[in-house]
């Protein structure tokens, strides 16, 4: 915020923003922070594009639309998870446009600056995956497993409960969403009161 308006850092913001940004000087620090905001912006106006589209394929109007599109762009990316419909996500469970885009916003605001562009730039340049830093390696596994197992918890714990009526598509879909949430946001697209008592622990655990 203090770049944005146009201030330099004091010597303190700088010593501890080098600390939390592993920088060691103000010229690298600089450049990552303009980097950080830059990707940011980026990636909540993309969503924020597609949730717009998304809301008004639901028959919001144009201004609605867009107003709900960066709002919960930029709720997800930053994994606050504030909704600004009564029932949360519940009406939009079935429209991946909607879901997918706040999905992926969250997992991409809870892995990390440094993690996202380690894997921009392994996709450039290639690199294997057995090359990135150990940082990015717990990160990504860590992030990719437990996505995995809340996923497969839910579509099997409550298919023939709180999911009985969807499709094997719309269970999947309920389920993976409500598994990347639970981790890091508060969205839901379920009415966690139907959920069994175990999937409930499940995703306090999560």
């Amino acid at each position: 915020m203090v770049i944005l308006m146009g201030r330099s850092l004091g010597v303190k913001e700088q010593v501890m923003m080098q600390d939390v940004l592993d920088s060691s000087n103000s010229e690298e620090l600089l450049k990552l922070i303009i980097d950080i905001v830059q990707y940011t912006l980026l990636i909540e106006f993309v969503g924020a594009m597609l949730l717009t589209m998304g809301f008004y394929s639901e028959d919001f109007e144009i201004g609605q639309a867009l107003y709900y599109g960066f709002y919960h762009s930029i709720s997800a990316f930053c994994n606050s998870g504030l909704a600004l419909f009564n029932n949360n996500l519940e009406d939009f469970k079935f429209n991946p446009l909607i879901h997918g885009t706040i999905a992926v916003l969250i997992v991409l605001g809870g892995l990390g600056f440094s993690v996202m562009q380690e894997i921009y730039d392994a996709v450039k340049s290639k690199k294997s995956f057995i090359n990135f830093s150990l940082h990015s390696k717990i990160v990504i596994v860590t992030t990719t497993l437990l996505i995995a197992f809340g996923t497969t918890y839910l579509f099997f714990g409550e298919f023939l409960h709180a999911f009985s009526d969807y499709s094997l598509w719309g269970k999947f879909q309920v389920s993976l969403f409500q598994s990347i949430t639970t981790r890091t946001a508060g969205f839901n697209t379920v009415n966690l009161a139907d959920l069994h008592p175990h999937s409930v622990y499940m995703m306090i655990i999560l």
